[in-house]
This record gives structure tokens, sequence and C-alpha cells, in this order.
């Protein structure tokens, strides 16, 4: 029997066209989906506005899901902490989620994968937002595009 999936949302709270979500059902087992609402101080806080998207999204994700057979847990903490713990709990033999792009986030995702992977988990990230990774395209120099039009250029060459 296949183990179950567990699929971390965060900035992407829609169930088409989603790698993690995909990568989940495609493992074969039960899917488990959760969200946290972050409490840690290294990462950037979210304001008033976004706050009431936020809980208006999660709820049309929560009703997406669930019409597919998952259900989303909501928990609010350090994912740090929570995301191993869930982990734990479901006894998931994967986590996906997808990608966040700044230096802290990536910091911070990078040790949430290994602790997933010390604890015996498979973690595994994708790209859910952008056309290239920031890491795969670069100026002849090997710096990041600051222009659109030399990365266009440079992208549609690949």
């Amino acid at each position: 029997m296949a183990e179950t999936a567990l699929v971390w949302f965060r900035n992407d709270l829609r169930i088409a066209d989603n790698p993690a979500l995909a990568a989940a059902f495609s493992s074969g087992g039960s899917v488990a989906a959760l969200f946290v609402h972050e409490t840690d101080p290294a990462l950037r806080p979210i304001g008033g506005a976004a706050r009431w998207w936020l809980h208006q999204s999660l709820g049309c994700l929560a009703t997406s899901l669930a019409s597919i057979g998952v259900e989303l847990r909501v928990i609010t903490g350090r994912s740090a902490d929570i995301v191993p713990n869930m982990a734990q709990s479901l006894a998931a033999g994967s986590v996906f989620w997808n990608r966040r792009y700044p230096t802290a986030d990536r910091a911070h995702d990078s040790a949430i994968k290994d602790a997933l992977r010390a604890a015996g988990h498979q973690a595994h990230s994708f790209n859910g937002s952008l056309l290239v990774e920031p890491w795969e395209i670069a100026t002849g120099q090997g710096n990041p595009y600051s222009v659109f039009t030399p990365f266009w250029k440079s992208l549609k060459t690949r």
C-alpha cells in the first residue's frame, strides 16, 4: 500500500496546474493538504488586506480540495515545527511543496527539507510560478538579468 503524501500549500492556493499537488497524486497513495499561518519572525509577515484575501482564498482552496477528496488542515505556528510534525503524525512518506524565492524563504525551506529527510521522509519542491528557475538563466557574466528584453531573448533561445 502506498504511503500518504503531504502537500504543503503556501503562496499557490490552487489545485489546477499545481506541480506539488500533481506530484503528490502521482505518488499513488492518499493525499493530505496543509497550510501554515506562519509565525516565524524571520519570514515576512502579511498585512491586513492580504490576511483578508488569504482567509477568502483558503476557504476556496478547502472547497476545491474537498471536491477531489482531500482535507485542508490550516494551522498557525512555525512551519519549521509544524511541517515535520504533521508529516510524522500522518506517517507521510513524502512532503511536496512549490518553492518561494526570497532569500529568507529559501533558507527556511532548505532547513525544513533537511529536517524532513533526516526524519525519514522524502521532500520534494517544485517551480510552481516561474518560467525558469532564477539560477537557470543568467547574463554572459553569470549575473541575473535586470532588464526584461535581454532576459526574454535569452529565454526564447533555450
